[in-house]
């Protein structure tokens, strides 16, 4: 519809374009709120991380652990970390784990396969996470003895078959 140059709603649009701008913002103004104050972001900080198991294994060099790494994320209230997030990092010997990063679960516990490098000796995976001020933590870290392999069996041989 035109009207002295000027294009024109026709007003069944223009009644549909009010409820949608008004949905619009209503949906602006509750992403705006957000909701909670300073205390709670806080609140969800990781303050502690402790290890529960897996630290101390001794395994073949080159093979998975047979225990999960596992630690706890609490809060500065003590409450589960649920949700926030800790990276196990190879520290030393070459391995490698499973995810990497780790979300805690409901009950703050965060866990995490491990591959022992090829070599034999002691092996290193660093638990770490962001600080609210942006810095690298490292709040614990688990050890582990990679052990050579050992033969399923032995066969004699002699080079006097070899003539």
């Amino acid at each position: 519809m035109r009207a002295f140059g000027h294009w024109q709603l026709d007003p069944r649009w223009r009644t549909a374009g009010i409820g949608l701008l008004a949905a619009l913002l209503l949906v602006g103004l509750a992403a705006a709120c957000g909701g909670g104050d300073q205390e709670e972001v806080e609140d969800i900080d990781v303050a502690s991380v402790t290890i529960v198991s897996g630290d101390g294994q001794t395994g073949t060099a080159g093979m998975a652990l047979s225990e999960t790494l596992t630690v706890r994320l609490l809060t500065a209230s003590g409450k589960p970390a649920t949700g926030q997030t800790v990276t196990f990092a190879i520290a030393w010997g070459q391995g490698s784990v499973y995810l990497g990063t780790v979300a805690a679960d409901a009950g703050g516990y965060a866990r995490e396969s491990w591959t022992l490098g090829t070599y034999t000796g002691v092996h290193r995976v660093d638990v770490r996470s962001i600080t609210a001020d942006g810095a690298v933590r490292t709040w614990v870290y688990f050890t582990a003895t990679a052990k050579s392999d050992v033969p399923s069996a032995l066969q004699a041989w002699s080079d006097a078959f070899q003539r």
